[in-house]
């Protein structure tokens, strides 16, 4: 049900997003946007006030902070991370290319906002790991290593690459 009152909210600003366009209305256009965001934060927030209400029923209210303040502290730390790699690959650039050593740490942070949304739960389980007892007959590594640490080795490696492949497009609109 919340779906299809999404859909129609959604259609709703995509029809006054049109509307202003064909009419090059900017103020229409930006109400189409705003109401989008609000729609979007309204269900996201119908989202999050039932997990909360849900952990406060089990009585676990407070570790549901926990997950929520680790989440979005790693979300920033993604962001940061890769801002920080970019702009120190970044930083030899002559000072002609300025747009470039502004716009793609930019670009970084986004992109790492958007990996520490999707990669917060390897982490936990990283930091959170134990060994199972139990070794792989072929390599003698527990399988607690390919459950917790090779899935942390792999997205950090992730995170290296798109940090490297921004820095190779600025090395190519550089030129």
């Amino acid at each position: 049900m919340y779906t299809a009152i999404a859909i129609i909210f959604y259609l709703l600003c995509l029809f006054v997003f049109l509307q202003g366009a064909r009419k090059k209305q900017r103020g229409l256009i930006f109400t189409s946007l705003v109401l989008a965001v609000l729609v979007s934060l309204g269900f996201w927030f119908m989202d999050f006030w039932g997990e909360k209400l849900w952990f406060d029923a089990v009585g676990y209210g407070d570790r549901f902070w926990r997950l929520e303040l680790f989440r979005a502290g790693f979300i920033v730390a993604g962001g940061l991370a890769l801002y920080i790699l970019i702009w120190l690959l970044l930083r030899t650039l002559p000072a002609s290319k300025r747009p470039i050593k502004r716009y793609l740490p930019i670009l970084g942070f986004i992109m790492g906002l958007l990996w520490g949304l999707s990669n917060w739960e390897t982490f936990l389980l990283y930091f959170n790991r134990v060994n199972t007892g139990t070794v792989d007959p072929i390599l003698g590594q527990d399988i607690g290593f390919y459950m917790f640490v090779l899935p942390f080795l792999e997205r950090v490696l992730y995170l290296l690459v798109l940090a490297l492949f921004i820095s190779l497009v600025a090395a190519f609109l550089s030129m």
